[in-house]
């Protein structure tokens, strides 16, 4: 009996001695984020968006058709992040005949690099002052989106940006 008990003993220890190492398997829900994501639409309603949202989304549609790259994100396999975004430095003036309007793809953009983890739809990434934010993001294949409320509150609160991996 004490010799099944000290097998049963050394058995019961060399289960919880083996390990898994997953800590060494990269996160699987990270990974299907890696890649370049490009701005393909801003979604809004219709019948409660404020006018300058509607006239957001107007310009967003005109330039995002001209191919004009407003707002990219790559996630790299090791956690890093880099948002490269032009939506603030949009320009309308009129145009040349002075009968209506012209929307230059800006070529000026802010670039910032930070790190991010996954964890279900829930994104954590460092924010300006190293501190981490955690928004929510619905991620379906090749198709990213995220509330404007969590990228820009003051310009795109009511929206959903949605992103198309790009590579």
């Amino acid at each position: 009996m004490k010799r099944n008990l000290l097998l049963l003993f050394v058995a019961t220890a060399l289960l919880w001695s083996c390990s898994s190492d997953s800590e060494d398997e990269p996160n699987v829900e990270a990974t299907s984020l890696v890649g370049t994501w490009e701005l393909i639409d801003v979604k809004i309603n219709e019948s409660t968006a404020s006018d300058p949202l509607k006239f957001a989304k107007g310009i967003a549609d005109v330039l995002i058709e001209d191919d004009c790259d407003l707002w990219t994100f790559t996630f790299n396999a090791d956690e890093s992040l880099v948002s490269e975004n032009k939506f603030n430095y949009i320009e309308v003036d009129l145009n040349n005949t002075g009968d209506g309007l012209s929307v230059p793809c800006p070529t000026n953009q802010d670039v910032d690099a930070t790190t991010y983890s996954l964890d279900g739809d829930q994104l954590t990434f460092a924010d300006g002052i190293l501190s981490s934010e955690t928004i929510t993001i619905d991620l379906e294949g090749n198709t990213l989106t995220i509330a404007g409320d969590d990228l820009d509150p003051n310009n795109l609160s009511g929206s959903e940006l949605v992103f198309s991996r790009i590579n």
